[in-house]
């Protein structure tokens, strides 16, 4: 059998297959992401000098997220893009898949340009648009927009508070987006191979706990209750078995 021909993503699989799915990300009711994993992905591509227009540090947000679905109790081989070949199953659902890569392409211009107050305007029309489109067609689904920025967003005068504005304004549960997130990630170009040194989340109505929150309720919202019965486990706090997942040992001794 000829070896499988590697993909963009294929720098992340490692670490995402050393990384745990199988503990709750839930402490005392708030779901804790894995900043640290997302900035040991970013720093794959930009260290190796795949700048934010490559489009490959996009890859790796997207791969974290997906991670991080897998961490809240969804099937690994249920969330795109998984840890192996092909990316994307299964074929049923190729109609949805389409329009949210041609969502995901258009909104991901703008995440390669920090500044830019009338871009980033008019990527919020045509984005509450094409969302609006979306939703009318797949009513039952969750859609959430995560944007990943560099920190030179603040270098331009009111460019942060436009970005914040326009997020705040996606995330209309069952009108346009379910949840929003914005990160900050900084790194030093003048480095031989730059290491994202930080993921910084400006805004408390827009962090990653937040975001993912929003997502798995509206999904256990939206679904029967014999659906997604992992994610719900894992979102009650419920032990398998009726032991606690590992670490919640740890919150118990801390009360």
């Amino acid at each position: 059998m000829a070896p499988t021909k590697e993909d963009v993503f294929t720098q992340f699989d490692p670490l995402l297959r050393r990384s745990d799915i199988a503990t709750s990300p839930w402490r005392k009711s708030l779901y804790v992401a894995d900043l640290d994993l997302l900035r040991e992905l970013l720093t794959l591509p930009i260290g190796a000098g795949d700048k934010q227009e490559s489009g490959r540090p996009a890859k790796a947000f997207d791969a974290w997220i997906a991670h991080e679905l897998r961490r809240a109790g969804f099937p690994p081989d249920g969330v795109w893009p998984r840890t192996r070949r092909p990316r994307v199953l299964p074929e049923d659902l190729a109609p949805l898949e389409k329009s949210m890569e041609a969502l995901a392409e258009q909104l991901s211009e703008s995440e390669t340009a920090a500044g830019g107050k009338r871009y980033l305007k008019n990527r919020h029309e045509e984005a509450a648009g094409e969302v609006m489109s979306l939703r009318a067609r797949h009513p039952m689904a969750t859609m959430g927009y995560a944007y990943l920025v560099r920190k030179n967003v603040y270098d331009e005068e009111g460019a942060y508070a436009i970005l914040f504005d326009i997020l705040e304004r996606l995330r209309r549960p069952g009108d346009a987006f379910d949840a929003a997130m914005l990160l900050v990630a900084d790194w030093d170009d003048s480095e031989a191979a730059p290491k994202v040194s930080r993921i910084d989340q400006p805004a408390q109505e827009l962090d990653a706990s937040r975001f993912f929150e929003d997502m798995v309720d509206w999904v256990t919202v939206r679904s029967p209750i014999k659906e997604h019965v992992e994610v719900r486990r894992r979102r009650s706090g419920e032990p398998v078995g009726g032991l606690p997942d590992e670490g919640d040992e740890e919150n118990a001794a801390d009360e």
